[in-house]
């Protein structure tokens, strides 16, 4: 996603899905609250920053900087079906538009579905915080591990995989 300077996301919020950020390049701010007339939470986003933007939290993250603000969103179940792309804020607005109607399925199973589902992966991340295993590692193998997950793979399968990749990678 980009922002250009000045432009917001638009406040939202997901009743049913959690929400990761990651800033890739620019500024901007992000607010948050359990209202969405008292946003609560502000915090100054920049290069390398990411937000976590638990279920029911209205949201909105504007850029403040003179550049467009790069970034790129992942749900938890996912939110959208795999592949979209909206090249302009406009087009996702239109996409979100018939999305309304009530159905909490994602790719048919539902969200406590998926938290039963992904519970596999959840339980190895913490086992791996457990054995000191860096942070920004574990992060970034559940975001894959995830994204696998999203594309068919049971989570068991995903694990492998993503352990597989990381061994190849210490040897070579």
């Amino acid at each position: 996603m980009s922002l250009e300077p000045g432009e917001d996301i638009g406040l939202e919020m997901h009743p049913n899905v959690d929400q990761f950020l990651r800033i890739e390049q620019g500024q901007g701010i992000t607010l948050m609250g359990k209202n969405k007339n008292n946003l609560t939470f502000e915090r100054n986003v920049y290069d390398d920053s990411a937000v976590i933007i638990p279920a029911g939290m209205w949201h909105n993250l504007i850029n403040t900087g003179n550049t467009p603000l790069k970034l790129y969103s992942i749900y938890a179940p996912p939110n959208h079906p795999f592949g979209t792309i909206h090249v302009t804020k406009q087009d996702a607005m239109a996409a979100e538009e018939g999305h309304s109607n009530g159905n909490t399925d994602v790719f048919g199973k539902t969200p406590d579905e998926w938290v039963q589902y992904t519970e596999f992966l959840v339980n190895e991340g913490l086992e791996d915080v457990k054995r000191g295993i860096n942070d920004t590692h574990i992060l970034q193998e559940f975001i894959l591990m995830g994204v696998l997950v999203g594309k068919g793979y049971s989570p068991e399968r995903a694990y492998e995989t993503v352990n597989r990749l990381h061994l190849v990678r210490q040897v070579s």
